[in-house]
């Protein structure tokens, strides 16, 4: 909710200062946000003492105040959770000023012993939407030993709050195991609730508790949530380890355990079923639950698409889950779960459909601050997965390194209401589009505002500051910059009915025409290294992503070491390095790639191969090379090797590997799967290196071998040898026999090429081929008896390197051809 500023810091500090926190409102607090429309009216549960009267209702945003209106209020003790037996004796009605901006606001009782407060417990929205995202996260174990030293799972959760900020999802859900009690301190596992719901300064970085998240937030309980007790002093229910009435405790920290809330035609149902056996049997509690739901449903009605969040395993007890709703014909559409840990066997299927999904989680040391996202079609009744069928997404390229987050906000002023204009940028490397991002601007107050390319969603004059919200849709892996200035446009083209709004690209120029420049560009990967007389493909990202003219012109600095295509192709010549460069031809914008080129055609380290989900570490002893790949996740995760053999035929592939436990992989050569799944035998260890070796059929030249996670994380992968009749590569070759050849000139800058064959003056069937450096054969002459040729190479040859093939019997020879 609040921006993490030295300002907005004061203001939580502010917050804490001579008030109670909120240790007696009982919802909307914590685990629960109350999401109402401006205008229109939401409960408070308030447990007060004797004698205890409430004197007024309010709200206090980041920027902005509101003093809602009381229009009810109910006395009546009820029992609110049936398993804790916990009750609440008041319930008030408010109603929210039309003219509330949308925001995340702390809620104020005014009563007659103090200040009741609940941080960021309610979310003021201006209209319910059709169609929104919801963001999912799972099993984050905050604080829990080793798994989050130092702090590692609590920067990730920071993360992705960070990227939900830009998304704009409706609401944030936690689905249990949230975070590990101090079971030897009660005062600091209250700061730790304090600090996962609020945040906290971690030395100089600022992270993220769940009230900075702008979207409301939902958390159910899991089976981690309570301080683990002496089961045989104290034994009770559920099991052993956990705290007798587990239920009581999370209603004393977090709130309300299991609720129901609508947003517009949606129905969510957050059950906890953390306590609960896995073998879906269930217990009375368990019913209580889904009558209460069903009861619920009766009453809002089961409008067009139904929620459920949970923290339980599959597949029995989603059942127990989902059944008990078809009383009342109204299934759930959609499940989202904690407790699995994984995606490997997710969507799960539930009475024939596939509705469930599980999320990964940080604890268990993937280290990218994983996610799901989900798209709702209110209207439609239905949802979609995005980026993936899992719907699951990883935050941040690298492992640990919270510098790399898929998806980046940042000024380039101050965003702290000191500058009269500003311009964000945001950096979306997630491979799907986003649509509606959202981005603040923090401007002065008393000046109009006018923005580029972006929608202003809402504006309003806080306190202190001048608010404009904006909002615009982020292609695929594209930089957006996005800009805001004091003043009114000024339209240069009043009268002209074809510009484009407001006349940006020029009087008399037809809607939708403008050409857009291009202001950017970057090249994936900047830096590479290659093994001889391989390739690689070199990725070009514009910005803005929907620039007209997307034409580049591509040079080498070095192409006796590496040579460069026009569509970004890298082909490896010689050892050294190379830099390859991209200039767009509008606007004449530059981006660097660095090339290294090994000389080895038989050993391919896998830290330099191309590779997706992997982390490249150094963190055991005995790798070779300049480290090795760690497989992080269960699925989608590859290690690609282009190798390169100067013949068809079957080479022995040998991979270089560490391993503690069963973790199958997919081998594919060439795009073909050639074993579907590989069960490399455990090395004991992660410091006992052994190699996996099996035969294959490569063709001539370029090669790519893959292996790819197919339901569990992978080993560590150190390198990839060749073996076999080709393994020379295709470095220039003279026969034991004498023979040999000679080409000139060479480099080539005529179009005539001469090449002297010695050796072959009495051979029959002598092969001569000009062969590029992908496989391709350009020309081919058979002779017997051949001691000279000259071709014609006019039409024939590009600039290039090329390979010159002699060939007769058991001889060959191949030299190396560069046309200027």
């Amino acid at each position: 909710m609040k921006k993490i500023t030295a300002l907005s810091i004061l203001f939580l500090i502010i917050s804490f200062v001579g008030t109670t926190l909120a240790g007696k409102i009982v919802y909307p607090w914590r685990s629960t946000t109350a999401i109402v429309k401006a205008g229109e009216t939401f409960e408070v549960w308030f447990s007060s003492d004797a004698d205890q009267t409430v004197n007024s209702v309010s709200l206090r945003g980041p920027y902005n105040n509101a003093e809602v209106t009381i229009i009810d209020t109910k006395t009546d003790t009820w029992v609110y959770d049936q398993w804790s037996g916990n009750t609440c004796n008041r319930k008030l009605t408010v109603t929210v000023p039309a003219n509330t901006p949308s925001d995340r606001y702390d809620l104020i009782l005014k009563t007659s012993t103090g200040d009741e407060i609940s941080l960021a417990a309610v979310k003021v929205i201006k209209e319910f939407k059709k169609q929104f995202y919801i963001m999912h996260f799972s099993d984050a174990h905050r604080w829990q030993g080793t798994y989050d030293t130092p702090n590692i799972i609590l920067r990730e959760i920071s993360t992705i709050i960070d990227i939900a900020n830009i998304v704009d999802p409706e609401m944030l859900m936690e689905t249990g195991d949230n975070h590990y009690p101090n079971t030897n301190n009660d005062s600091s596992t209250k700061q730790r609730i304090n600090d996962y719901m609020n945040g906290f300064m971690n030395g100089t970085d600022y992270v993220n508790g769940m009230n900075n998240s702008f979207a409301p937030v939902f958390a159910i309980p899991g089976n981690h949530d309570t301080p683990q007790k002496n089961y045989e002093l104290e034994p009770g229910y559920p099991n052993s380890g956990y705290e007798k009435v587990p239920s009581l405790y999370f209603n004393d920290n977090y709130g309300l355990q299991a609720h129901n809330f609508t947003y517009g035609n949606a129905r969510f149902i957050g059950v906890n079923n953390a306590w609960f056996p896995d073998d879906g049997s269930g217990t009375p509690n368990f019913s209580q639950q889904t009558d209460v739901a069903k009861s619920w449903l009766d009453v809002v009605g089961k409008g067009t698409i139904r929620i459920g969040y949970c923290h339980v395993m599959t597949p029995q007890p989603l059942k127990a889950f989902n059944d008990p709703l078809k009383l009342v014909g109204a299934p759930l559409d959609l499940i989202i779960l904690g407790h699995c840990h994984s995606i490997t066997n997710s969507p799960f299927t539930v009475d024939g459909k596939q509705i469930a999904y599980s999320t990964l989680t940080s604890r268990d040391g993937n280290n990218k601050a994983p996610f799901n996202l989900y798209k709702i079609d209110t209207e439609a009744g239905t949802y979609k997965t995005v980026g993936n069928d899992q719907s699951a997404q990883q935050g941040l390229e690298t492992a640990k390194d919270y510098k790399t987050p898929k998806l980046k906000l940042t000024y380039s002023k101050l965003n702290d209401g000191s500058n009269q204009s500003n311009t964000a940028t945001i950096v979306n490397k997630f491979d799907f589009p986003i649509i509606g991002a959202r981005v603040r601007f923090v401007m002065p107050k008393g000046s109009p505002y006018y923005v580029n390319n972006a929608t202003v969603k809402q504006e309003f004059d806080g306190t202190f500051f001048h608010i404009v919200d904006l909002t615009l849709d982020l292609t695929a892996n594209s930089t957006t910059t996005v800009e805001i200035i004091a003043g009114v446009r000024v339209d240069q083209c009043p009268d002209d009915p074809n510009k484009m709004e407001p006349g940006i690209c020029g009087c008399g120029v037809p809607e939708g025409s403008c050409e857009i420049g291009v202001t950017g560009l970057t090249l994936a990967p900047t830096t590479a290294k290659i093994n001889i007389y391989t390739t690689r493909q070199l990725k070009a990202t514009f910005s803005p992503a929907n620039a007209t003219n997307k034409a580049i012109n591509w040079e080498s600095s070095n192409s006796t070491v590496a040579t460069i295509n026009a569509t970004g192709l890298v082909t490896a010549i010689s050892g050294g390095t190379a830099n390859i460069t991209a200039t767009t031809v509008d606007g004449a914008k530059t981006a660097t790639s660095n090339i290294t080129v090994i000389t080895d055609s038989v050993t391919y380290q896998a830290e330099d191969a191309e590779f997706v989900g992997p982390a490249a570490v150094t963190n055991q002893p005995g790798y070779h090379g300049t480290g090795f790949l760690d497989f992080t996740n269960n699925t989608n995760d590859y290690i690609k090797w282009t190798i390169n053999v100067r013949s068809a035929g079957t080479y022995t592939l040998s991979f270089r590997y560490a391993l503690t436990a069963n973790r199958p992989l997919k081998l594919t050569v060439n795009d073909e799967v050639r074993i579907a799944s590989i069960a490399f035998p455990v090395t004991g260890s992660w410091s006992t290196w052994g190699v996996y070796t099996t035969s294959q059929v490569l063709k001539e030249g370029n090669n790519t071998i893959t292996l790819t996670a197919i339901g569990s994380s992978g080993g560590n992968f150190d390198e990839l040898t060749i073996g076999g009749n080709g393994i020379s590569g295709l470095k220039d070759l003279k026969n034991q026999t004498g023979k040999s050849i000679n080409i000139y000139p060479n480099p080539l800058k005529t179009n005539k090429l001469s090449i002297d064959l010695i050796g072959f003056e009495n051979s029959n069937n002598v092969q001569v081929k000009i062969i590029n450096l992908i496989g391709q054969t350009v020309f081919q002459k058979k002779s017997n008896n051949l001691s000279h040729l000259e071709i014609s190479t006019s039409d024939l040859l590009e600039k290039s390197v090329y390979l010159v093939s002699v060939e007769s019997g058991t001889s060959k020879i191949v030299n190396k051809l560069i046309l200027n």
